[in-house]
């Protein structure tokens, strides 16, 4: 973890306020954020996100987002293991222009960034900058970096766009029976090269990207009062004693004790 003094790291018209990272973050949010501007990154786990009172959604991948002064925010971990949080506060008039563009574009709050290990390593360079006392033209060059490579180019790439369909299908409907083959051939490359840009698109190979969306359906069913045996069922196993052990491994917590007590709270039937 990345911890530092708040440090005014000033260029002409970007100030980088405060940076950390906190590698299995598990905080929950539920507020305003007045006079701020962030830029914020999820690089592993999952979090449920929301803006002004929106139905939450889960974000299950890569993805960079932020929070302006005006709109209320609630988001945070769904589960035990949390997600590996990034973060950098930033003001300015270009910190204005920066997540107002992003906010124009993607107004639903966030968005899923084409190249993960770029971002992370921007994000991990403008933190130890932070750490350090920062330089301001080269920490500001940084936080253009980041917003640049989290919104291009990799999403105009044929194969780019066909691993982000397939990575919904899954999550859709992760019981369905997929072929990573027959997806590389309807995207015109090898089964080789979709399947790597799918890992740097969502972090995690298909199979284990599959058994995350499964384990979304355990814990709806869960939350929504289905006994461990149901849950299991509705997330297409048969035996509890395997649905039990894997839900163990991706949520880190067996499914009786995490139905029991705030289990409602870590994530809700709608989610």
């Amino acid at each position: 973890m990345i911890t530092m003094d708040p440090v005014a790291a000033c260029f002409s018209r970007l100030t980088v306020v405060y940076g950390i990272a906190l590698p299995g973050c598990t905080a929950r949010l539920d507020r305003h954020f007045p006079g701020s501007w962030s830029l914020e990154y999820l690089h592993a786990g999952r979090m449920s996100w929301s803006c002004d009172g929106r139905a939450p959604v889960i974000i299950d991948r890569p993805a960079l987002f932020w929070h302006l002064p005006g709109p209320h925010y609630a988001y945070g971990a769904v589960d035990a293991r949390g997600w590996d949080h990034h973060y950098l506060l930033i003001a300015g008039p270009r910190a204005v222009e920066l997540v107002g563009a992003l906010q124009a574009a993607h107004p639903e709050g966030w968005l899923p960034v084409a190249d993960p290990g770029l971002v992370r390593a921007t994000m991990r360079d403008a933190l130890t900058h932070v750490e350090r006392g920062g330089d301001g033209p080269g920490l500001a060059a940084l936080v253009e970096l980041l917003v640049a490579r989290a919104v291009a180019p990799g999403h105009r790439d044929p194969v780019h766009r066909a691993a982000a369909a397939w990575a919904d299908r899954i999550r859709e409907s992760p019981l369905e029976p997929w072929s990573a083959s027959a997806a590389a051939r309807a995207a015109g490359c090898s089964e080789v090269h979709l399947r790597r840009v799918f890992r740097t698109l969502t972090g995690c190979s298909p199979t284990a990207y599959a058994l995350a969306a499964r384990m979304t359906i355990a814990r709806r069913a869960l939350a929504a009062g289905a006994a461990v045996a149901e849950a299991g069922r509705a997330a297409g196993y048969g035996d509890p004693a395997q649905f039990s052990r894997m839900f163990r491994r991706v949520v880190g917590i067996n499914p009786a004790r995490w139905r029991i007590g705030t289990a409602c709270d870590r994530v809700r039937p709608g989610d």
